[in-house]
């Protein structure tokens, strides 16, 4: 399926080439942006920002997006990118910032002292980047010291930090900053399920699944996950019928999650009935999925069904 996509983005950018040899940035900018979503191969995405003599902001924009999906391993190009847009004749807006951060993954650290340099510390969406730098990568004391000293904190702060905490194992900070928020959304909700369930505590986690107001995929997922990911699967797939019973729908992610239960619970008219539900629904799995399916096949001995899904 991916490999289809991806052919269908190279027949796409051939199109555009040949219809506009000019390269406008606004295609350039689309084709880097399906390859993000395609996780097409560096070199290729590359190929397509150099195939504008003049890129705008938004081109360059793109590319670093793309590169903020491939951690910290291409730093080089990334510190090679902004270079290059510096000697641009660009005007550098704020809001480049960010993305610039987050492409350099672990290393985005180096970037910080620049923002400071340039006085851009300040800005709310600057600030928030830094911040999650540092939850994500550590230290978190840095990201705290960076919540505190904000005047005004927005929501996306507030998770920002809660992710932190949890993410590196301060279960008491995290619950203290819950309880401190005046105001929540289903991001909130879902980074304390999450930070439960990587503690083991189901119980915790799907109270705070219940309570959530408004859950969406993204929330039903990480109970799903935790579940499944903990050794009970049978509670994911009762889990996986009241989400069918409700207004949000599976995506891809789901039907990986839920296979890797259907392979753990070791009931085999389970795994049968919830493959026949994908085949009546015409669900067509990516490749993380089709690996769990296989996977399932694999281990129930079925050779013939995993050549089939295969």
């Amino acid at each position: 399926m991916q490999d289809k996509q991806f052919e269908s983005a190279k027949a796409v950018s051939c199109a555009a080439h040949s219809k506009f040899p000019t390269h406008h940035s606004q295609w350039v900018s689309l084709l880097i942006s399906q390859c993000t979503r395609l996780r097409a191969p560096p070199p290729y995405t590359r190929l397509i920002f150099n195939s504008t003599p003049r890129p705008d902001i938004y081109v360059f924009i793109s590319m670093l997006k793309y590169y903020s999906n491939l951690g910290s391993a291409h730093f080089n190009q990334v510190v090679s990118l902004y270079q290059k847009l510096q000697c641009c004749d660009l005007r550098i807006g704020t809001f480049v910032y960010p993305v610039l951060i987050k492409s350099a993954g672990s290393k985005g650290i180096e970037f910080h002292a620049h923002v400071l340099k340039l006085g851009l510390a300040s800005d709310p969406y600057v600030r928030n980047a830094i911040m999650g730098l540092y939850a994500k990568y550590g230290p978190v004391e840095n990201a705290r010291d960076v919540f505190a000293e904000m005047r005004e904190r927005t929501l996306a702060d507030w998770n920002n930090m809660i992710f932190g905490y949890w993410n590196w194992g301060n279960k008491a900070e995290a619950c203290r900053l819950f309880d401190m928020m005046p105001e929540r959304n289903v991001v909130t909700w879902t980074a304390m399920v999450t930070g439960y369930a990587r503690m083991k505590d189901l119980e915790n986690a799907r109270r705070y699944f219940d309570e959530i107001p408004e859950k969406n995929v993204v929330s039903w997922n990480a109970m799903l996950s935790a579940y499944a990911q903990n050794g009970f699967p049978e509670e994911a797939l009762k889990l996986f019928d009241d989400m069918m019973n409700s207004r949000d729908k599976p995506n891809e992610t789901t039907w990986a999650i839920v296979i890797s239960a259907c392979s753990s619970c070791g009931d085999c008219s389970l795994a049968d009935s919830f493959v026949q539900k994908l085949n009546q629904k015409r669900i067509h799995l990516s490749y993380f999925a089709k690996t769990a399916l296989l996977g399932m096949y694999a281990k129930r001995g079925s050779l013939q069904a995993a050549r089939q899904a295969f």
